[in-house]
């Protein structure tokens, strides 16, 4: 009820440490921001700090949504691949689902919607004061813009705090300098996901895997089977990819030609009636390989190295016999950054 006291350079960080559950404030709604600081105040301040050990901070997440060019007239040109990842942190528990653009909160209530990147040739349109809130501007060579919609009982903080940390990478130009590591964990972690399309498991034959929870914990309505089309193929059920243009388009923005062809020629995927339609087809993962940790190192300004080093399980599973070493190269090829070297090790 005190927030008109905070200064503004402080509301940021006692967003923060609301959230986090370590400077609650002095009870009945107020925050008290000018009074006294007392040595018990800073007591459960470091105290609730050891004990939240970091585990619930707010997430920083990667985000890839695809990428819409829109002509100077206002009309959807193409839907492109994913070319740009937006980075933000968001409060302790919420999620975000990368099928619909959703955000939920820590009570999974839905909390806000991300539209998605928009490229205007011709600049960004004009808008009114309520289009505004929540819309960021990207200048390179083109204008891009996303907004992100808050559920009305969010917070201007909240919102503030978002909005504040938000920032928007090029793939095709990768502006990284200290968040390299996160970067390349989200590249890499994308590739394994289209590269285990064609070598672990088929893309979801029936619906998204979100759906398909949601059937099984009985809160949607069941998803009619769909039929199998000549050869055994079954239309694929993924909300991102709908067409084998867009599978071929997908695969080529993360791999190098000879890589993509490699998986295409594979023959998983087949447009079926102009609709995408897969193979049902898995293996299992070897249940030998244990944890990992990666590492990056740049190379030179067009070639970055991505090392993992794998734990190999003992015969009882729980202990660790080895260690094997596998590295992959992302680099830019002509005018985007794809993997150069990649493949599945588990």
């Amino acid at each position: 009820s005190d927030k008109g006291l905070i200064d503004s350079w402080a509301e940021e960080g006692i967003w923060y440490m609301s959230e986090w559950g370590v400077m609650i404030g002095v009870g009945n709604n107020r925050f008290a921001p000018k009074n006294d600081y007392t040595r018990e105040m800073s007591v459960m301040t470091m105290i609730r700090l050891y004990n939240l050990l970091l585990d619930n901070r707010p997430e920083t997440v990667f985000i890839s949504p695809g990428v819409t060019l829109v002509s100077d007239n206002g009309t959807d040109g193409y839907a492109a691949d994913p070319e740009f990842f937006i980075k933000m942190k968001l409060p302790a528990g919420w999620t975000y689902n990368r099928l619909n653009g959703e955000f939920t909160d820590a009570d999974n209530k839905p909390a806000a919607t991300l539209s998605k990147l928009m490229i205007y040739p011709g600049g960004v349109p004009a808008m009114s004061d309520d289009e505004k809130g929540g819309v960021y501007y990207f200048t390179s060579g083109e204008k891009l813009m996303f907004s992100l919609h808050f559920n009305d009982r969010m917070s201007d903080a909240v919102k503030k705090c978002i909005l504040g940390s938000v920032v928007i990478y090029d793939r095709v130009r990768p502006s990284i300098t200290a968040d390299i590591e996160a970067y390349m964990y989200d590249v890499n972690r994308r590739a394994a996901e289209a590269y285990g399309w064609f070598d672990m498991s088929t893309m979801s034959a029936r619906h998204g895997i979100d759906d398909i929870l949601r059937e099984r914990t009985g809160t949607a309505q069941p998803i009619p089977e769909l039929q199998l089309s000549a050869g055994g193929y079954r239309e694929i059920g993924d909300s991102r990819i709908k067409t084998y243009a867009d599978l071929e388009a997908y695969i080529k923005s993360l791999f190098s030609d000879d890589i993509a062809e490699s998986l295409l020629s594979r023959d998983i995927y087949r447009d079926i009636g102009g609709k995408l339609h897969g193979l049902d087809a898995a293996r299992g993962s070897d249940i030998t390989k244990g944890g990992e940790k990666a590492s990056v190192k740049r190379v030179d300004a067009n070639k970055l190295i991505y090392t993992v080093r794998l734990e190999l399980r003992g015969g009882d599973l729980n202990t660790v016999a080895g260690y094997e070493t596998h590295e992959f190269v992302h680099e830019q090829v002509g005018q985007k950054w794809v993997w150069t070297k990649f493949y599945l090790y588990r």
